[in-house]
């Protein structure tokens, strides 16, 4: 490795812990409920399942869980919080009635639509207090996705290796 290789990976030591100091404060969000929109209080974590699976209606829980970086069992919670919330319902397949697919009701629609509202003033405020433009951020996202696509890749290679 040469010199300057060595200086820029050693001016980047402290990334990984601030990736999960990242990933610390997400999760202490987790406590915080809030309404986006409607009359019913979410919890983040409902709140994303819910854009999840207005984002792909018919996605059934086995799908769900991949998508949600959850176990089975914490999926199987928040799904039916949603269901009672009548924020989703579910349907059983005609072929197979083992499984069911999930669908956001008409509440759900209105609730994952505010959502993104809430996202975009929560995006265009974190420029502001950043200081940073838009195009910036456009940037730094573009890198999460690397990551995100990377950590994938890798979790999958290292499941191949179990077996």
């Amino acid at each position: 490795m040469d010199e300057e290789r060595r200086e820029k990976l050693m001016n980047l030591s402290d990334m990984v812990d601030n990736l999960y100091k990242r990933g610390r404060q997400s999760r202490s969000m987790e406590n915080s409920p809030r309404y986006y929109g409607s009359d019913i209080l979410l919890y983040p974590n409902e709140v994303y399942t819910l854009k999840a699976i207005a984002q792909n209606e018919g996605i059934n829980q086995t799908e769900l869980t991949k998508v949600m970086f959850r176990t089975k069992g914490a999926t199987s919670v928040v799904v039916r919080k949603l269901v009672n919330k009548k924020l989703v319902e579910q349907r059983s397949e005609e072929e197979d009635l083992r499984v069911s697919r999930l669908y956001p009701t008409q509440k759900g629609l209105e609730v994952y639509r505010a959502h993104l509202e809430y996202d975009l003033k929560y995006l265009d405020q974190l420029a502001d207090r950043l200081n940073i433009s838009l195009d910036d951020l456009i940037t730094a996202n573009r890198v999460l996705r690397i990551l995100i696509r990377s950590f994938d890749e890798r979790r999958e290679a290292e499941k191949k290796e179990e077996r």
